[in-house]
């Protein structure tokens, strides 16, 4: 049962590439086997997913903001996908999408279900505030230094492991990607962790 006060607190971060918001909050979580209702959530949103609905991901307005963007930083989104349009493809080829433990299933779940990527970090690992730096290529950096390359799982410094117990979950707005947008996806993964 959930009480007042148990909302994640979102804090915002700097970011040297203009348009870009970064978002995160931590989530008392240990990486694992995910529970058997994440495990079923997961099947039912993969069971959503066909390959009607695969072509057309391109066109819905979140998945476009941010294929404009990957060009935009010199990114080919039909080379290198999109996080949502990964997962897509994931499914498409497994068949379906299977369970890759618990904190991997709740960034899933949350970039299925608003199209905002998402990445885990250590939270007990990281020095300082979240940034994007605008190096290349853009990565996510905390007071000590890059923690993980724009849109691709945390680097060996900051990636959650065995020994993780709280996790930092960041979420990556760009131009055209709404504030609100950007909190949904952290509320959706945090709660689905929670």
């Amino acid at each position: 049962m959930r009480y007042a006060g148990d909302d994640p607190e979102i804090r915002y971060g700097s970011s040297a590439l203009a348009g870009v918001a970064l978002a995160w909050t931590v989530a008392e979580a240990a990486p694992g086997s995910s529970p058997p209702e994440l495990k079923v959530r997961l099947r039912a949103l993969a069971d959503r997913i066909g390959g009607a609905q695969a072509l057309a991901l391109r066109h819905r307005d979140v998945v476009h903001a941010y294929r404009v963007f990957f060009r935009q930083i010199g990114v080919d989104p039909d080379e290198r996908p999109t996080p949502i349009e990964a997962i897509v493809l994931r499914r498409m080829q497994e068949g379906a999408l299977r369970s890759r433990g618990s904190v991997d299933d709740a960034i899933t779940v949350a970039t299925l279900e608003t199209g905002v990527p998402l990445c885990a970090l250590d939270a007990d690992r990281l020095l300082g505030d979240l940034a994007v730096e605008a190096t290349a290529p853009p990565v996510i950096a905390d007071g000590e230094g890059p923690v993980a390359i724009l849109f691709e799982p945390a680097g060996p410094r900051a990636a959650p492991s065995a020994a993780t117990r709280r996790v930092a979950l960041a979420a990556v707005g760009v131009p055209g990607i709404s504030r609100l947008s950007v909190e949904e996806a952290l509320w959706t993964a945090w709660d689905t962790l929670a």
